[in-house]
């Protein structure tokens, strides 16, 4: 099948410079506000002890949904320019940019010029409350909207293209997304259960195959933080997504 242009050569100037200025837009952003709640902050704080080696928390103080993901990123990006809120807050613009390029990647399977620049200008210059969310480094729906677009960009990678749906370690990859994505926010749950529902009514043997089997490695392999957490807190996370 033919593929039709998205991009001429003049338009996929423009795209890069509209990409520049989102960027930008989002380093104005991180560096106008500080620190973005007192949820990043504990996050932010989470991320200095884990530099310093003093501590290395599985899940955020206290509040045991969140997983520490961001904090161990942050504590990167404050070894590598120093201790501050920008250097912490640097975690959001990276999960912010990476979205950017996994929903172009999904966009970019559409074949369709139209969709793709639609898309193009709604993940760089999203509503303000998505914007805020994308790049809040104390929010949940940071890591949700990364870890979603990646499990949805596999999907659809496996429905395009039958070679990828024949290797098993393209279900191991799904699944350790999702198990990971377990430990990190309860809001990847949804992504899971779609997950499932497409295998079952894209191949009706997923659950018979070894590809299941794969898939529950990779699941498990990423929910070892959640298991390891929970064995040495009573099962806290338990209570806590019961909660919620």
């Amino acid at each position: 099948m033919h593929r039709p242009v998205l991009l001429k050569k003049n338009s996929g100037i423009l795209f890069l410079l509209l990409f520049t200025l989102a960027c930008l837009l989002r380093l104005v952003i991180i560096l106008g506000f500080g620190v973005f709640d007192s949820d990043s902050a504990v996050f932010g704080l989470m991320a200095k002890h884990i530099s310093q080696f003093k501590e290395f928390p599985l899940y955020f103080w206290m509040n045991h949904y969140a997983g520490a993901l961001p904090s161990y990123l942050g504590a990167l990006f404050l070894l590598i320019f120093g201790y501050s809120s920008f250097s912490f807050n640097l975690t959001g613009l990276a999960f912010s940019v990476a979205w950017i390029v996994a929903g172009m990647a999904i966009a970019w399977k559409i074949n369709n010029r139209h969709g793709f620049i639609a898309a193009a200008i709604l993940l760089f210059f999203p509503m303000p409350a998505i914007l805020f969310y994308s790049l809040n480094p104390g929010s949940i729906h940071m890591e949700t909207t990364l870890w979603g677009v990646l499990i949805l960009l596999l999907l659809i990678r496996q429905n395009n293209n039958k070679a990828v749906a024949d290797k098993l370690n393209h279900y191991l990859l799904i699944g350790l997304l999702c198990g990971s994505g377990w430990w990190i926010t309860p809001g990847i749950i949804p992504f899971i259960l779609t997950a499932l529902i497409f295998f079952r009514f894209n191949d009706r043997k997923f659950f018979t195959s070894f590809k299941i089997l794969y898939f529950a490695i990779g699941l498990l392999s990423g929910m070892l933080p959640f298991f390891i957490h929970n064995a040495f807190n009573h099962g806290s996370t338990y209570f806590a997504l019961g909660g919620r």
